[in-house]
């Protein structure tokens, strides 16, 4: 299982959940330490972290402050460097905005090309900060 975080601007909880996700769903909360205006919280349920190409993704999230009205969730390739809104928007291969919504759900397709993708949240697209990340397989 890879469950990943980043300290942020933001109270952010995101979790994956694979479609179909067995009753028994296993979850798991990691808190993460705390910067002087934030701290970041990642949860996982279901025990899959590894996808078909194609199968569908949905991520929840939510978090205590209102990201800006282009505050996204996207699928960036693992070995992309973390932590640079614009860097890592160079590239996503698919995205959502959150528009200004504290918490929801988004739904993403499993990348056509295999290996390890990260699930980033940003808090703008405006020369933002990355928020939080989880990532996961495609095999």
């Amino acid at each position: 299982m890879l469950v990943n975080h980043r300290l942020g601007i933001a109270l952010a909880t995101l979790a994956v959940v694979v479609a179909a996700a067995a009753p028994a769903a296993w979850s798991a909360k990691i808190p993460v330490a705390k910067s002087n205006y934030a701290k970041v919280t990642l949860e996982l349920a279901g025990k899959k972290t590894t996808y078909h190409p194609g199968e569908t993704i949905t991520v929840s999230y939510s978090t205590q402050e209102h990201f800006a009205d282009n505050g996204w969730i996207g699928v960036i390739p693992s070995e992309v460097t973390h932590g640079d809104e614009d860097h890592n928007d160079e590239f996503d291969v698919a995205f959502e905005y959150l528009h200004k919504k504290a918490k929801g759900t988004v739904s993403f397709k499993a990348p056509a090309k295999l290996g390890n993708w990260d699930l980033r949240m940003h808090n703008t697209d405006n020369h933002g900060k990355e928020i939080a990340f989880v990532s996961f397989e495609v095999k």
